[in-house]
C-alpha cells in the first residue's frame, strides 16, 4: 500500500514536471509571436511612415493608428499627442464643393465612403494656412485583426492640390484657348480679306468664309487640295511650287512678309487680280503657310477711273497751260515783230530815197536774222513743251531751266519782273522733259501773277538748283509777301484757287502735284520763307531701273 502511494506521488509529481514543461513551451512560444507580431508592426508602420500620402487606421470615430506623413501635416510628432486632442482626423475636414463632412446625411463619414465604393471621395484640410485638397480611399481590414469589438478600416488622403491647382490651370488655359478661338474665328469670319493656311505641301488646311466666297468653293471641294493649283493661273505652277518647296524647307523665300500683286483663279476658270501677303509659322517642326489675299477688281477699276479723270485733268491743265503759252509767245514775239518790222520800213524807205547804206543794210539785215531766229527758238521751245512723252530722257538740268525762260522770260522781263537763276553744278537727269517744264511754269506764273497782283516795282524770283548723289533740287523762290496761314494747307487741293473765276482754274499746283509725285516720282512742299512763297522739288536723278515710269 505505501508502495502504491509513493507510486502515486511520483506519478503526480511527474505530471506537474510535465505540465510546467508544457506551459513553459508554450508560454516560450507565445512570447515568439507576440515579438513577431511587434516586429512585423514596427516592420509595417516603417513602410507606412515612408509613405508620402496620409495612411490612418480607424473606424471612423477615433484613430487607431496613423503614419508620420499624417502626424508631420498637424505638426505632431507622436501619435498619442495627437489623439490628446482630436480622436478623428475629420476634425479638421473644411467645407468645400463635393468634399466630406464628418457626417454625411446620418452617416460617419467612412460609413459613406464605404457604401459608395464607386464614388470618388474628396476631403479638404488646411496645412500651414493653405487647403490642401485630398482623394480619399477606405478599406476595412479583417475582423479580429486589430480589436475583436470594432471593424477598424486603413484609410489613405493623397494630396492632390498641386494636380488641382494645374488641373484648374489647364482648365483656365483651355478656357482661354476657347474664348481666344471663338475670337480668331469671329476675327476671321469677318476679316474682308480671304485667310488662307497651306500645310508642308501647300495644301489647303484651313480657310475663312471670304476665301470661300472669293474663290467660288465648297469646303470638300478645297480641304487637303493644291492651293498652287486651284488658284494661281497655269503659267505660274511650277514657278509657284518651287518656291513653297524653297519655303517648306527652309521657311525663308523671296516674297514672304512682302504684299505682291498677282493674278488668281477662280472656280470655272476666270482670273481676277489679288493682292497677296504670305508669312510662315513652323508647327510640330514643319513650316506651314499662312496667305491673307484680296480681290483688288474693284479697286483697279477705281484706279482705272481715276486715272483717266487725271488724265482728263491733266489735259485741261495742259489746255491751261497752252492758253498761258500763247499769250506768252505773244508777249515773246511782240518785241521782235517790232523790231523786225521797223527794219525792213526803214530798209524800204532808204530804197525810196535812193539812200541805200550797204553797210547798214547789212547790219539791219543781220538785226533782222537775229529776230527770227530768236522767234524760231521760241517756237521750238513751245513745241518741246507740247511734245508728249512716251518715256523718260536724258537732258541736263540746265535745259529744263533754260527750256522754261525761253518760255516765260520776256513775259517776266516784259513786267519787270527780275529773275535770278543759281545752279551749283550741271547734272544730268532721266526725266520727262515737258511735264518738268509745266511744273515750273505752273510755279513761276503763280508767283508772276500775285507779283502782278500786288503791283510791286521790285518783284524778284529766284531759281536755286542743287543735288546729292540720288536727287536734283530745284528751288522757286518769291518775295511777294507769302501765303496766308488758311491757304498754305490747301494750295495742292483739286480746283482751290484764291484768283477770281477769270484769272485761275484750281488745277496747276494740284496738277503740278500729281505730276511730280505720279509721274516724276520725286516731292513737291510749299511754305512761306522770309518775305515770300518757296516751293522745293525733288526729282529723283534715275529711278532702280534707269528710266521712270510714267
Amino acid at each position: 500500500m505505501q508502495q502504491l502511494e509513493i507510486l502515486f506521488t511520483l506519478l503526480l509529481i511527474s505530471l506537474v514536471f510535465l505540465m510546467w514543461f508544457i506551459y513553459e513551451k508554450k508560454i516560450l512560444k507565445v512570447k515568439k509571436l507576440q515579438e513577431e507580431l511587434r516586429v512585423n508592426r514596427n516592420y509595417l508602420q516603417t513602410i507606412i511612415d515612408v509613405i508620402p500620402n496620409i495612411v490612418i487606421v480607424t473606424d471612423g470615430k477615433k484613430i487607431k493608428r496613423a503614419n508620420q506623413t499624417m502626424l508631420n501635416f498637424f505638426g505632431y510628432k507622436e501619435l498619442y499627442k495627437f489623439k490628446e486632442k482630436h480622436d478623428c482626423i475629420c476634425d479638421f475636414f473644411i467645407e468645400e464643393e463635393n468634399t466630406l463632412m464628418p457626417l454625411v446625411g446620418e452617416q460617419t463619414w467612412l460609413d459613406y465612403m464605404l457604401t459608395n465604393p464607386h464614388k470618388v471621395h474628396e476631403a479638404s484640410m488646411i496645412h500651414e494656412g493653405k487647403v490642401h485638397r485630398f482623394i480619399v480611399q477606405a478599406k476595412e481590414l479583417p475582423e479580429n485583426e486589430i480589436d475583436v469589438e470594432k471593424i477598424f478600416s486603413v484609410v489613405t488622403f493623397t494630396d492632390v492640390t498641386e494636380i488641382e491647382l494645374i488641373k484648374n490651370k489647364l482648365n483656365k488655359s483651355n478656357e482661354i484657348l476657347l474664348e481666344n478661338e471663338e475670337k480668331l474665328r469671329a476675327i476671321t469670319d469677318s476679316a474682308l480679306d480671304a485667310i488662307i493656311m497651306l500645310d508642308n505641301e501647300g495644301k489647303f488646311i484651313f480657310w475663312n468664309p471670304k476665301a470661300k466666297v472669293m474663290l467660288g468653293y465648297k469646303e470638300e471641294e478645297l480641304l487637303g487640295k493644291d492651293f498652287h493649283k486651284i488658284v494661281a493661273p497655269k503659267a505660274y505652277h511650277e514657278a509657284a511650287k518651287k518656291a513653297y518647296e524653297k519655303f517648306a524647307k527652309t521657311g525663308k523665300g523671296d516674297v514672304l512678309g512682302k504684299i505682291v500683286e498677282l493674278s488668281a483663279v477662280k472656280k470655272g476658270g476666270q482670273e481676277f487680280p489679288v493682292s497677296l501677303l504670305l508669312n510662315g509659322v513652323e508647327i510640330d517642326g514643319k513650316w506651314h503657310g499662312i496667305g491673307f489675299m484680296r480681290d483688288l477688281s474693284e479697286t483697279k477699276k477705281m484706279q482705272n477711273e481715276l486715272k483717266q479723270k487725271d488724265e482728263i485733268m491733266l489735259a485741261q491743265s495742259r489746255q491751261a497751260a497752252m492758253g498761258d503759252m500763247i499769250s506768252m509767245i505773244a508777249h515773246q514775239w511782240r518785241q521782235p515783230i517790232t523790231a523786225i518790222s521797223m527794219g525792213a520800213q526803214n530798209m524800204q524807205l532808204d530804197i525810196e530815197l535812193e539812200d541805200v547804206d550797204y553797210d547798214r543794210f547789212n547790219e539791219k539785215l543781220d538785226r533782222i536774222v537775229e529776230q527770227t531766229s530768236f522767234l524760231s527758238k521760241t517756237i521750238d521751245d513751245f513745241r518741246n513743251f507740247l511734245k508728249p512723252n512716251k518715256k523718260a530722257n536724258k537732258c541736263m538740268v540746265s535745259k529744263l531751266v533754260e527750256g522754261t525762260l525761253g518760255l516765260i522770260g520776256k513775259s517776266l522781263e516784259n513786267n519787270n519782273i527780275t529773275l535770278h537763276k543759281s545752279i551749283e553744278s550741271d547734272i544730268e537727269i532721266i526725266t520727262y522733259y515737258s511735264e518738268v517744264i509745266q511744273v515750273l511754269l505752273n510755279i513761276i506764273n503763280n508767283s508772276k501773277d500775285i507779283i502782278l497782283l500786288k503791283k510791286m516795282k521790285d518783284g524778284n524770283i529766284e531759281i536755286n538748283i542743287s543735288s546729292d548723289t540720288q536727287n536734283v533740287y530745284i528751288e522757286i523762290c518769291d518775295n511777294a509777301g507769302g501765303m496766308a496761314d488758311d491757304v498754305l494747307p490747301r494750295i495742292f487741293e483739286p480746283y482751290f484757287t484764291t484768283k477770281d473765276e477769270k484769272g485761275g482754274t484750281g488745277l496747276g499746283l494740284y496738277m503740278s502735284q500729281m505730276i511730280v509725285e505720279k509721274h516724276l516720282k520725286g516731292t513737291i512742299v510749299a511754305q512761306n520763307i522770309n518775305d515770300g512763297a518757296c516751293f522745293k522739288l525733288s526729282l529723283p536723278l534715275k529711278s532702280n531701273d534707269g528710266e521712270l515710269n510714267g
